[in-house]
């Protein structure tokens, strides 16, 4: 408000700062939404990427489990079958005696089976002597195979295993697992080396 000189009155004066138009403002607002937008999807994104590692390592721990299990069953092997989905080990329970003949009448022998359920995906375990064996028990879930290949001087094993990683109730993303390991069957090469004999040196610590 300021004195008009010439008239003695009182006139307003209007501020010349300018403000924000609708259309400034309708643009702004699409601006933020676009972030938010963004901002959610990465989100998103990494949320389901979280969900997808945690469930892998919930498989490679399970699956690392199974193979440390098959592994040192196969060690002490004197011998095993294999017929494509069942793993049949007879192992030494404590280390075998010089006087050891026939098929372990003179040693603590048992019998460990790995079977693969294909249709369930689960890997079994049972083990005990003939005729008293112990009921199935589940080591790993969602296996999709199970392969034992025997080699000249090592068996190798192949374990994969599959799980659905579900989020938001629609987007399903597949997480796989694959292990391969190679495992020396101490008895079974000792054997093959000494013509039918198992070596009176102990070649490895812990028989």
């Amino acid at each position: 408000m300021y004195m008009n000189e010439r008239t003695g009155k009182k006139s307003i004066k209007l501020s010349s700062r300018r403000g924000f138009t609708i259309i400034e403002l309708f643009v702004s607002m699409v601006a933020l939404l676009i972030l938010m937008a963004i901002v959610y999807y990465l989100f998103g994104y990494h949320a389901v990427q979280g969900l997808n590692v945690e469930g892998q390592i919930d498989q490679q721990q399970d699956a690392r489990m199974a193979l440390q299990l098959i592994s040192r069953d196969l060690r002490s092997a004197h011998s095993y079958e294999f017929d494509g989905s069942t793993l049949k080990i007879h192992v030494f329970k404590g280390k075998p005696t010089v006087s050891f003949a026939g098929k372990g009448s003179n040693a603590t022998v048992e019998t460990v089976e790995y079977s693969h359920d294909k249709a369930t995906g689960k890997l079994m375990f049972r083990a005990g002597k003939t005729g008293s064996e112990s009921k199935p028990k589940e080591i790993a879930s969602n296996v999709s195979q199970f392969k034992v290949f025997t080699k000249e001087d090592y068996v190798a094993i192949n374990f994969e295993a599959e799980v659905d990683v579900k989020f938001e109730r629609e987007t399903y993303t597949k997480v796989k697992t694959t292990l391969l390991t190679k495992v020396f069957p101490r008895f079974i090469y000792q054997a093959k080396k000494y013509k039918g004999f198992f070596s009176l040196v102990d070649e490895y610590e812990d028989y």
